[in-house]
């Protein structure tokens, strides 16, 4: 029978217990850093830890329900519930790098509801550090949000904390002062942004070959977009992924054809009001059933989140288009500059 022993999965201080081969163990801590942490445990998690159970059926013999999705490579990938204990187990799956992925998932996002329902601001928004400053960029689908994440990694050489989930946590009770943490997850990139970056950023046009994604198995090569981990970004642009970052603003990209890109501070009833848009209600990502274990943010909450960050934090609007973006980039690196001046 293959060894399986206990581990905790903890990512910026909640935990979920997991039960792993050391094999599984290893390669799910390789795609969890710099966020999440692995380690081995002498006994089992506490009562009420979430649980994640992987291996072969005799490991699914306590679970009482099915849950199932469709990937996009058409294939049916299943989990195994025990919704009494919180627990989920992920069987095998057609490669190795599809399991410690499905694992992931589940662990990230069993993590992330554990903040959101603590009452943590949970943005749709990246985040990069430039010369200690963190700088999100909030937004939805075709706002700027990667293409600006790319051109600043490329163009700036800053550090990468996030590119869709950001999670806020106040300093200290009342300070004012925000920190911005990253969770691991998979960036789906425009084949048709990466080209245009990669004018103003060579090595992005080695991007696509450089992913280790396993989605990449059934993406063609004329596919509008394509899947990469962190790590394959950071790699390709030569730059450090980093757990979290002092938060100094929060900008909301819009793109706009035939202009010049521009960063305009916003009032903190209009940034508010934005932000609200993106702040996120639940934290579930491929995981639907998590919306049955945990309590979803409701709009009185999402409002006060968006309130409360408006108040504390310098907000931007940025106007970009796709072609400017390395320039836009450039601007964030003065604003980080002056931020960082005006508020050590």
């Amino acid at each position: 029978m293959t060894e399986r022993n206990w581990y905790s999965a903890t990512s910026h201080g909640y935990r979920v217990g997991m039960l792993l081969t050391p094999a599984a163990a290893r390669l799910l801590a390789e795609r969890g850093r710099p966020w999440m942490r692995v380690d081995r445990c002498a006994d089992a998690p506490a009562p009420g830890t979430p649980l994640v159970v992987t291996g072969p059926a005799d490991a699914a013999r306590l679970m009482t329900e099915k849950y199932s999705e469709q990937e996009g490579d058409g294939a049916l990938r299943e989990v195994l519930l025990n919704s009494a204990h919180r627990a989920v187990w992920v069987g095998e799956q057609d490669s190795p790098a599809w399991h410690v992925l499905q694992t992931l998932r589940t662990a990230r996002n069993l993590l992330r509801w554990q903040a959101l329902e603590e009452g943590r601001p949970c943005l749709h928004g990246a985040l990069v550090e430039i010369g200690g400053a963190g700088i999100v960029l909030a937004g939805g689908k075709r706002s700027g949000k990667t293409s600006t994440t790319l051109a600043a990694l490329g163009v700036l050489g800053c550090g990468f904390v996030s590119n869709d989930d950001v999670t806020l946590v106040e300093d200290a009770a009342g300070s004012g002062r925000w920190t911005g943490v990253g969770w691991p997850r998979s960036v789906n990139v425009r084949t048709d942004a990466v080209a245009e970056l990669a004018r103003s950023v060579p090595a992005l046009a080695r991007l696509r070959e450089q992913s280790t994604h396993p989605r990449m198995e059934y993406t063609k090569p004329e596919s509008a977009s394509f899947t990469v981990y962190p790590e394959d970004i950071c790699r390709t642009l030569a730059v450090e992924s980093r757990p979290s970052a002092p938060v100094k603003a929060l900008v909301l990209p819009r793109f706009a054809s035939d202009v010049r890109p521009a960063l305009t501070r916003l009032g903190s009833d209009e940034a508010a009001e934005r932000l609200y848009e993106n702040v996120d209600r639940v934290a579930t990502d491929h995981d639907g059933y998590l919306r049955e274990w945990f309590t979803e943010l409701d709009d009185a909450a999402a409002r006060r989140h968006a309130r409360d960050l408006a108040r504390d934090i310098p907000c931007y609007e940025l106007v970009q288009n796709l072609a400017t973006a390395p320039e836009s980039a450039r601007l964030l690196a003065e604003l980080s500059g002056t931020l960082r001046r005006e508020h050590p």
